[in-house]
């Protein structure tokens, strides 16, 4: 994923700044496999409704598990960016390690409800037959935020603080672009 990649390019950078954006993507990633669930359960009412003929429930049904999972990611990204503190002390870092992934957390909880409606879209242009649309937006997604990344740790190096802030914007630009 993303997360993965922004760990990768900063491990010439720094132990502490990997472990950080290591750390915070697994929070990160556990957020969006919840919304990946429901976006999967909107998909099978929507399947539904595709193969029953029946049109304006399907449009119906999109529009509001669209509306439902942009809401929600809203909300997860905002109450997540309020409580990003106990979140991370969740997964028991100490010193500089704690305070970056706290950093990177909060950049990419604000983006949260880019991702989360990028997953609910591309579940259901799946449903209606566009599945190539979803693999170019992942492609998109991959390869603006690896050219970002790189870009970003040329241009700050060894500054920590706004390289882990960086870092999480590239990625949130990224995932727009996607």
């Amino acid at each position: 994923t993303l997360g993965t990649v922004n760990t990768a390019v900063l491990s010439n950078v720094s132990e502490n700044a990997v472990a950080a954006v290591g750390a915070a993507n697994q929070m990160i990633t556990m957020f969006n496999i919840l919304t990946s669930m429901v976006a999967t359960g909107a998909a099978s009412v929507v399947n539904n409704y595709l193969g029953a003929g029946k049109k304006q429930e399907t449009k119906e049904a999109s529009a509001v598990a669209i509306l439902f999972c942009c809401g929600m990611g809203l909300a997860l990204g905002i109450g997540l960016t309020v409580f990003r503190y106990p979140v991370i002390s969740i997964l028991n870092l100490e010193g500089a390690t704690a305070e970056y992934a706290v950093i990177y957390f909060s950049v990419r909880c604000l983006g949260l409800v880019i991702p989360v409606a990028t997953v609910i879209i591309n579940t259901q242009m799946r449903c209606y037959g566009l599945a190539k649309t979803a693999v170019y937006s992942g492609l998109v997604s991959n390869a603006v935020n690896l050219l970002g990344t790189i870009l970003v740790v040329r241009l700050f190096g060894e500054e920590i603080y706004r390289l882990i802030t960086a870092v999480g914007v590239a990625c949130v630009f990224a995932q727009l672009c996607g």
